[in-house]
């Protein structure tokens, strides 16, 4: 390495992290082998009666209760040019990260899938919580730390830059950090250790340990409870926007919500 960009590595040593010097060190000096990255077809998931914290855990009750009583005829939205590319290299960016994770030792792998499946099966952690009606998976565990889990996230660079701690993931990217403390709830994990990265050149990297927030993870059990009672008794819960705002113009059940066919 570049005297420069030893002292970065150093750096990201002497903080205790883990996840960016293993990248920078395998990709300083690659010896990686082969290895085939599947790009699947573009799929929107089908409604299967279950909350998926990578799209419901910044849903409101009312949402919640209107995605069980009729998730099958939620319009699923269009997706636009640049969030297609966005979804379709990040793939290839979490197969690569996940292979040399796991290449290196940082990440678990689990013995009894078939070493012909692909890595993503193999690192993976599926997670289901019955009770909360919530099914999701973390993109690894943490095989250094007894206590974390592993979450790769892509981003543009300026929003990346903006980006440093556990408060800044929670004000920018709430969706992250609220199906981040899921997913910690589900597996009863004390903690998500974040490699967040652009995908544009120099592709800066961030490394973040987001801790479990118990009264956070409190509030989304109490909520998941709360749609799936009132689904049972088939009681819509209390509006959540008001009519023609720019909440329920892009409200996710907008055409099922009363309020929001007020147009």
């Amino acid at each position: 390495m570049g005297s420069a960009t030893f002292r970065r590595f150093l750096k990201d040593v002497h903080s205790e992290q883990i996840l960016k010097p293993a990248i920078k060190a395998s990709l300083s000096n690659p010896d990686f082998k082969d290895f085939t990255i599947d790009v699947d077809g573009w799929d929107t998931r089908q409604y299967d009666g279950w909350f998926h914290p990578s799209t419901h855990a910044t849903w409101s009750t009312r949402q919640l209760y209107h995605y069980l009583v009729d998730g099958e005829n939620i319009e699923p939205e269009r997706p636009e040019l640049l969030f297609v590319l966005a979804v379709t290299q990040g793939k290839f960016w979490h197969t690569l990260v996940q292979t040399l994770l796991a290449d290196r030792g940082i990440l678990k792998v689990n013995r009894t899938v078939p070493a012909t499946a692909s890595i993503t099966d193999q690192v993976e952690v599926p997670l289901v919580d019955k009770k909360h009606n919530r099914r999701g998976h973390a993109d690894g565990r943490i095989a250094v730390r007894d206590d974390e889990l592993f979450e790769f996230k892509t981003m543009s660079d300026w929003k990346l830059k903006k980006i440093r701690t556990v408060e800044d993931i929670k004000k920018l990217t709430p969706e992250y950090y609220a199906q981040t403390q899921d997913y910690l709830d589900m597996a009863g994990v004390g903690a998500m250790r974040y490699l967040i990265m652009s995908l544009a050149s120099p592709f800066p990297m961030e490394e973040i340990v987001v801790p479990a927030d118990k009264a956070f993870q409190a509030a989304q059990r109490q909520k998941y409870l709360d749609a799936i009672q009132a689904a049972a008794d088939q009681r819509e819960p209390a509006s959540c926007c008001a009519p023609r705002s720019e909440q329920a113009r892009s409200c996710p059940v907008s055409t099922l919500c009363p309020v929001g066919r007020l147009v």
